[in-house]
């Protein structure tokens, strides 16, 4: 009977940095923070997440690199991320050219002419 501790927050339009509480959740094995706004630099360090499989980062505005501690969590076997943004020695998923779509910018090529 196994919990995974999962935290999603994907797709919510979340704005701002990463914050660096996220290093506190040492339960957390899944974080997915994808198809959101975040922005900044990735300097927060997850190392303390040593139970953390799963971490989506992609479809944001995050630029800098996963640091070695990140990607040496023994349990994580998922990580994703704008691989044109960020760099990533460890991503298991790199998204290139994902970034999110401006508001408002669903499908424009569908509408109606004239």
């Amino acid at each position: 009977w196994g919990i995974t501790a999962t935290l999603t927050l994907s797709g919510n339009d979340l704005n701002g940095t990463l914050p660096k509480e996220l290093s506190r959740l040492t339960d957390l094995e899944i974080l997915q923070l994808d198809r959101n706004e975040l922005s900044g630099n990735i300097d927060i360090d997850l190392e303390s997440l040593t139970s953390l499989r799963q971490l989506n980062l992609h479809k944001n505005d995050l630029v800098g690199e996963i640091s070695n501690s990140t990607c040496g969590i023994a349990s994580l076997v998922e990580l994703s991320a704008d691989c044109d943004e960020v760099l990533c020695d460890c991503c298991t998923d790199c998204c290139f050219e994902c970034r999110p779509e401006p508001a408002g910018a669903e499908d424009a090529s569908n509408a109606p002419d004239g």
